[in-house]
C-alpha cells in the first residue's frame, strides 16, 4: 500500500534481485514519476536500484512486447476516427436509430461518435458487443466502428495497442525480473488486463481517500478482490504537528477514524486559503507567492509547483506573469506540463490567424487581422493594425463568408482594379487645394503604397483562397500552404534554430501519407485539419527536473513530490469539474447491454484522490486559492473542497453559538483565513517590490505630504522603485505627485504660458488659416482642437459594418452628386427651364455613378445591402432636388463649393482675415451653395446628419450649431464686391436625408446671428492668441469624444474638473458654453 512517493520508492528498492545487478521493470504514468522516483531512490541512499531497473508506462510496454512479437502498425487511430466517421456519415451507411442525412453536416457529431468508441473499447467492448444489441443507438455504433476499424487497418488507437498486446502474454514479453505496477483503481479496463497479464507482476496500489464503495468493487473487478480488501483495511500514517500533516489525516477521512485531536490543531503558514477578485489578480498572487518561496523560504524552483484544473489558458498566464520576476539570466525558469501550446507563441498566433481566415473565406475583418504579418515587396517592415485596416477596407469588398465563399475570391480583382485606377475623384471636383482634399490625396498615395507593397502575399493568400473554395484536396493544398508561411508571412522564431512552420508541414505530411483519410479532406475541411493539427502542437523549453518552477495539472501532478505547492481555479464547476454525459450511449444504456459490467472511472472521484495525493506528497506549504471570476468572466463561488479543507483545518474554539457542528461558512472562512491571507500577501508584496506593478501599489500606500504653502516644496516618502523610474521625468513620483497635489491649471488644463515653446496655432498667422470644421470643434472643446489639430492624435477608427454607408462617407458622396448636379446645371435648375421629374432623374442618373464609382473601393455586403443603400441615396438626391426646387420658383445659381482663403494664381496664401476684435482670425473654407434671389445672396450648407430646427431650445444661435454657417455669410459679406455678389445675406442648413428636407435658417434675423457670431469668434482669437484650450465645461459633448480617457477626472463632472482663472478668454468661453447648455 502506497501513500506516497517515498513508499513507491521504498517499494522500487525491495523489489528482488536474482543476478549481480538489478533487473526490473516498473510500470509508471509517465516520465514525470520515473524521474521522481529516481530522485527518490537517491534520497533513500539506493542508488544501487538504479542500474538494471527499467521504468515504462503501459503504452510503451505494449508496444513493446508486441514489436518482438512482430506485430507491424502505427499508433494515432483516435486523431482520425473523427475523420472516418464523417466521410462514412456522407455515405449514408444503413443506421437504425441515426439519420446520416442530419448527422453529416452537424459539427461535433463525429466527434462524438469517436469519443463513445474510445470509451467503450477502453472498457474492453467490441464492435461485435454491439451489433447484434435490440437497443438501436447500439447496434449503430457497432455498425460504425466496425466500418472505421476496417478502413484503419493497421492504424491502432492506444486501447487496441494494449488490447492486442494481452492477447501475446506472456509468451512476447520481452524482460525478466519482476515488474511492479501501481495502480489506482482509476484505469482503464484495457489497461488492467495488460497490466494482470505482466508476467512475475508485483502489483501495488496508491492508495488515496475519499475510499466508496463504487470504486472499491471497480478496484476489485479490474484487478482483483485482494487488493481492493488491502485498501479498504489500510490506513495511512500518523499525521505530524503541522496544519498540512493534520490535514492530510483528516480530509477526506473516515469519520470513525478521524478523532477530535485535530480540532487542536493552531493555524500555521502551512496551509493557506485564499480568494481573489479575479484570475487576474489570482495570477499575480501566484507570482507573489512564488518570489516569496524563492526569497524568504530558500525553495529550490524545481521544488515548487503551480497547478490548475485545466491546462490552457491558465498555464500560459502563469509562465507570462513569472517571465516578469527579475531573474540572474533571461526569463524565470518554468517547466509546463507537457509543453505550451504552439498557439501561444506570436508564430502560431499568426499561422492560426491566417488558417482562420482561409477557413473563414477571407473576410474582410479577418484579412485586416492578417495583413501585418506579411512581407512586403520593396521594403523591410509591416503594415501597422491601422494601415491594415484602412487598405483591407479600401479595396471595395467585404470577402467571403461560409454563405458566400466565392467572395474570397474578390480579392484579387479589386487588388487589379485599384492599381488601374489608383486615384478615384469624382468628375468636375476641382477643390484639390483644400485641406480636406490634401487629406485625401495622401491617405490615397498612402494606400497605393501600402498595396504596391503588400499586393504579391496578398495575391498569394488570395490564391490560396481559391484553392480552398476549389476544394482542393490537403494532398495538394499542404504544400503550397507551407510555402507561403515560409515566404509570405513573418514568423519570428519560436526558438532558437526551430521552425513551427516546417515542424506543422512536417506533421501534416505525415498524416497526409499515413491515412488516405487525412489525404482527400477539401476545403475548408482541409484547412481545420491543418489549424487542429496546430493546436495539437505543444512547444517545450525547460525540462522536468531542471531548475524551474512546475506548471501543470492537479491531475497530472497527483505523484509528483515537491516541497512547496499553490493551486489555483478551486472554483465550484471548475474543480472538481462535472461529468460530461455520453449523447450516444449513455452510462444506464451500456449497463442493460452488459450487466455487472465495470462502470468508467468517477471524474470527481478521480480529481478528489489527485488532490490527496497531491496533498500527502506536498513535504511544506499549500496554497489553494479561488477566484471570484473564471477566466470567461462568469461569477463562481469557491469550490466545495476548500469548505472541506476549511472544516478539516477549524480549530474546535472558533465557532460562536449558531455554527453548525463540523461545518464551517464561507464567512468564517473569510475570516480565518481570507481575508488574513491578502493582508499578508499585501504586506510582503509592499515591502519587496519586484515588479513595477508592486513598485506601483507601494507608491500608492506611502503617498506624500501635501504642500504646506506657497513655495514650499513637496516632501515624498521613501520609496522603493524600479531604478528605471528615476531617468525620466514621466514616471518621476515626485514630480507626478507634486502634479496631482497641484490645482487643475496651466498645460495639465490646457492653459500655456505665453513664452513656452509651443507650434504655431492654427487661425493666428496667415500661413496657417483655420477651416470652419476646425473652428466649431475649437467653440465645442478647445481641449480636443489642442488634442487633434496641434498634438495630430486621431481617434480609432472603426471598420465598415458592410452593411451600410457609414455617416461621414454616406455625406460625402451626397455632396459629390449635389455638387456634380450645381456644376453641370445649376444655371438651368435654378431657371426652372425643365420640370422637376426631369430633374430629378437628371440627379438620380448622377447619384448612380457616384455610388458605383464609390463600390470600387467601399465594401458592401452582397447586391441587397448594395440596393438598399442605392435606394437610401437616390431617396436623399431627390430630398434635396426637391427642396432646391422651392416650389418652381426661380432662383439665380452662383457657385456650388465656392473657395475661400486658399493660394491665389501666384501661389502666395491669401486666407479670408476676420476681426472680431484685437487679434485676427485667418480663416479658409468652402460654401456648399451659393445663390441669389433678387438682392439677396442665398447661403446653404447642405447636412445628412440629425436635423436641429429652430426649435425650443435650440431657436436661437448657438455656437456649437451655427458658427460654420455664421463664418459663411461673415465671408460672404466681405467679398461680397469682389464676387459680384448682393451684400444682403440669407443662410441655412439644410437638412435633405429625410423627406421633406428642413431648414436651420437665418434669414430675416441674419443680424441676430451675425451679432452672436462676431462674440463667438472674437473669443475664439483670443483662445487661439493666448493659448487657452480648457475643456468644456457640459458633459454631454464628452459622450462621444474618442479622447475621454486622456481627460479621465479632469473631464466635465469629474474630481479634478478645475474652473479656469476668472477674467480670462478660457473663463468667459466657461460661460459661454454654460449659458448654451
Amino acid at each position: 500500500m502506497l501513500w506516497s512517493i517515498a513508499d513507491w520508492a521504498r517499494a522500487v528498492a525491495v523489489l528482488p534481485i536474482e543476478g549481480p545487478l538489478p533487473d526490473a521493470t516498473v510500470i509508471v504514468p509517465n516520465e514525470r514519476v520515473a524521474h521522481a522516483l529516481r530522485r527518490e531512490l537517491l534520497r533513500l541512499g539506493r542508488a544501487d536500484r538504479l542500474a538494471g531497473t527499467r521504468f515504462v508506462s503501459p503504452f510503451t510496454a505494449a508496444r513493446e512486447t508486441l514489436e518482438a512479437a512482430g506485430v507491424r502498425f502505427f499508433t494515432g487511430e483516435e486523431a482520425l476516427r473523427p475523420l472516418r466517421i464523417r466521410a462514412l456519415l456522407r455515405e449514408r451507411p444503413a443506421l437504425r436509430y441515426f439519420r446520416p442525412e442530419r448527422l453529416r453536416d452537424r459539427p461535433g457529431w463525429d466527434e462524438a461518435f469517436a469519443r463513445a468508441i474510445d470509451e467503450l473499447e477502453g472498457a474492453g467492448w467490441t464492435p461485435a458487443d454491439l451489433l447484434e444489441a435490440a437497443d438501436p443507438r447500439a447496434a449503430d455504433l457497432g455498425l460504425l466502428w466496425q466500418h472505421i476499424d476496417s478502413a484503419a487497418g493497421a492504424s491502432w488507437t492506444a486501447a487496441r495497442v494494449l488490447r492486442e498486446a494481452t492477447a501475446r502474454l506472456p509468451d512476447a514479453w520481452p524482460l525478466r525480473g519482476p515488474v511492479l505496477a501501481a495502480v489506482t483503481g482509476h484505469e482503464s479496463a484495457a489497461q488492467a488486463g495488460f497490466l494482470c497479464a505482466l508476467p512475475r507482476l508485483v502489483p501495488a496500489v496508491l492508495a488515496a481517500h475519499p475510499l466508496r464503495d463504487s470504486h472499491l468493487q471497480r478496484l476489485a473487478a479490474l484487478f482483483g478482490e485482494p487488493l481492493a480488501a488491502a485498501l479498504r483495511a489500510a490506513r495511512p500514517p500518523d499525521p505530524g504537528s503541522t496544519a498540512r500533516e493534520r490535514l492530510a489525516a483528516r480530509l477526506f477521512a473516515p469519520a470513525e477514524a478521524s478523532g477530535g485531536a485535530a480540532r487542536a490543531t493552531p493555524l500555521d503558514d502551512t496551509v493557506s486559503l485564499e480568494r481573489y477578485a479575479g484570475i487576474e489578480e489570482e495570477i499575480e498572487a501566484a507570482a507573489d507567492w512564488v518570489a516569496r518561496e524563492v526569497l524568504e523560504h530558500r525553495t529550490p524552483l524545481e521544488e515548487i509547483a503551480l497547478l490548475v484544473p485545466s491546462l490552457d489558458p491558465l498555464a500560459g498566464m502563469l509562465v507570462d506573469r513569472l517571465a516578469r520576476l527579475p531573474w540572474t539570466d533571461g526569463a524565470f525558469p518554468a517547466h509546463v506540463q507537457g509543453g505550451l501550446p504552439a498557439t501561444a507563441c506570436a508564430a502560431g498566433v499568426r499561422i492560426a490567424g491566417v488558417l482562420r481566415a482561409l477557413a473563414d473565406f477571407l473576410p474582410a475583418g479577418r484579412v485586416a487581422e492578417v495583413l501585418p504579418w506579411l512581407r512586403l515587396e520593396d521594403r523591410d517592415g509591416h503594415l501597422s493594425v491601422s494601415e491594415a485596416r484602412e487598405l483591407a477596407y479600401a479595396l471595395g469588398t467585404v470577402g467571403g463568408s461560409i454563405a458566400r465563399p466565392h467572395g474570397a475570391l474578390d480579392w484579387r480583382r479589386r487588388i487589379e482594379a485599384r492599381l488601374a485606377a489608383p486615384g478615384r475623384r469624382s468628375r468636375g471636383d476641382a477643390r484639390d487645394a483644400e485641406e480636406e482634399h490634401r487629406r485625401d490625396r495622401t491617405r490615397r498615395e498612402r494606400l497605393l503604397r501600402n498595396l504596391i507593397a503588400v499586393r504579391p502575399s496578398l495575391e498569394a493568400l488570395a490564391d490560396l483562397a481559391r484553392r480552398v473554395v476549389d476544394g482542393d484536396p490537403l494532398a495538394e493544398l499542404h504544400a503550397p500552404l507551407a510555402e507561403f508561411f515560409d515566404r509570405r508571412v513573418r514568423l519570428p522564431p519560436a526558438a532558437e534554430d526551430f521552425s513551427l512552420s516546417g515542424l506543422l508541414a512536417n506533421r501534416v505530411a505525415e498524416a497526409c501519407r499515413a491515412a488516405d483519410v487525412v489525404a482527400a479532406l477539401r476545403g475548408v475541411e482541409a484547412v481545420e485539419f491543418v489549424r487542429a493539427t496546430l493546436e495539437s502542437l505543444r512547444l517545450g523549453g525547460n525540462r522536468f527536473g531542471d531548475p524551474a518552477v512546475y506548471v501543470g495539472t492537479i491531475v497530472g501532478a497527483a505523484p509528483l513530490p515537491f516541497r512547496a505547492v499553490r493551486i489555483l481555479g478551486l472554483a465550484e464547476g471548475h474543480f472538481p469539474s462535472p461529468e460530461q454525459g455520453d449523447p450516444v450511449l449513455d452510462i444506464e444504456r451500456r449497463r442493460r447491454l452488459r450487466p455487472g459490467m465495470v462502470d468508467p472511472p468517477d471524474r470527481a472521484l478521480t480529481q478528489h484522490h489527485a488532490f490527496d495525493r497531491i496533498l500527502r506528497n506536498t513535504t511544506g506549504r499549500l496554497a489553494l486559492s479561488s477566484p471570484q471570476t473564471d477566466i470567461h468572466g462568469t461569477e463562481r463561488e469557491p469550490s466545495a473542497l476548500l469548505i472541506d479543507v476549511a472544516s478539516a483545518l477549524a480549530p474546535s474554539d472558533r465557532r460562536d453559538e449558531r455554527s453548525t457542528a463540523g461545518v464551517v461558512g464561507l464567512d468564517e472562512i473569510d475570516r480565518l483565513w481570507f481575508t488574513p491571507a491578502r493582508e499578508r500577501r499585501r504586506a510582503w508584496r509592499l515591502a519587496h517590490p519586484l515588479v513595477e506593478t508592486a513598485a506601483q501599489d507601494a507608491a500608492a500606500a506611502t503617498g506624500a505630504t501635501a504642500p504646506a504653502g506657497a513655495g514650499t516644496a513637496v516632501r515624498v516618502a521613501p520609496l522603493r522603485v524600479p531604478p528605471a523610474w528615476l531617468g525620466s521625468p514621466a514616471t518621476d513620483l515626485a514630480r507626478l505627485l507634486a502634479l496631482g497635489a497641484a490645482p487643475a491649471v496651466g498645460p495639465a488644463a490646457g492653459l500655456f504660458p505665453p513664452d513656452a515653446p509651443f507650434p504655431v496655432v492654427p487661425g493666428t498667422t496667415p500661413e496657417a488659416p483655420l477651416s470652419p470644421t476646425a473652428l466649431r470643434a475649437l467653440l465645442e472643446c478647445p481641449h480636443r482642437f489642442l488634442i487633434e489639430n496641434l498634438l495630430g492624435w486621431e481617434g480609432p477608427s472603426a471598420p465598415p459594418t458592410g452593411l451600410d454607408l457609414d455617416p461621414l462617407t454616406f455625406g460625402s458622396l451626397v455632396h459629390r452628386v449635389a455638387e456634380r448636379f450645381s456644376r453641370r446645371h445649376g444655371a438651368d435648375f435654378g431657371r426652372r427651364r425643365r420640370d422637376l421629374e426631369h430633374w430629378k432623374a437628371v440627379a438620380g442618373a448622377l447619384a448612380r455613378e457616384e455610388f458605383d464609382s464609390l463600390l470600387e473601393e467601399y465594401p458592401l455586403a452582397g447586391p441587397d445591402v448594395r440596393a438598399q443603400q442605392l435606394r437610401r441615396l437616390l431617396s436623399t438626391v431627390v430630398s434635396f432636388v426637391q427642396y432646391d426646387w422651392n416650389e418652381g420658383e426661380p432662383r439665380t445659381f452662383f457657385d456650388v463649393e465656392r473657395r475661400f482663403g486658399d493660394p491665389g494664381p501666384d501661389g502666395r496664401t491669401a486666407p479670408f482675415e476676420l476681426r472680431a476684435g484685437e487679434h485676427a482670425l485667418y480663416v479658409h473654407g468652402r460654401i456648399d451653395r451659393i445663390d441669389i434671389e433678387g438682392r439677396t445672396t442665398l447661403l446653404r450648407d447642405f447636412k445628412t446628419g440629425t436635423a436641429h430646427p429652430r426649435t425650443q431650445r435650440e431657436a436661437g444661435p448657438l455656437p456649437k450649431l451655427d458658427v460654420q454657417l455664421a463664418l459663411y455669410g461673415l465671408v460672404a459679406e466681405g467679398l461680397a464686391e469682389a464676387w459680384g455678389l448682393p451684400r444682403r445675406v440669407e443662410v441655412a442648413y439644410a437638412y435633405v436625408e429625410r423627406h421633406p428636407a428642413r431648414e436651420r435658417a437665418f434669414r430675416e434675423d441674419w443680424a441676430e446671428l451675425r451679432e452672436a457670431a462676431l462674440r463667438w469668434l472674437g473669443l475664439a482669437s483670443r483662445l487661439l492668441a493666448g493659448r487657452a484650450f480648457p475643456r468644456t465645461p457640459l458633459a454631454d459633448d464628452c459622450t462621444y469624444c474618442p479622447f475621454a480617457a486622456v481627460c479621465g477626472e479632469a473631464a466635465p463632472g469629474g474630481g479634478m474638473a478645475a474652473e479656469p482663472p476668472a477674467g480670462t478668454a478660457a473663463a468667459d468661453y466657461v460661460a459661454l458654453r454654460l449659458e448654451e447648455g
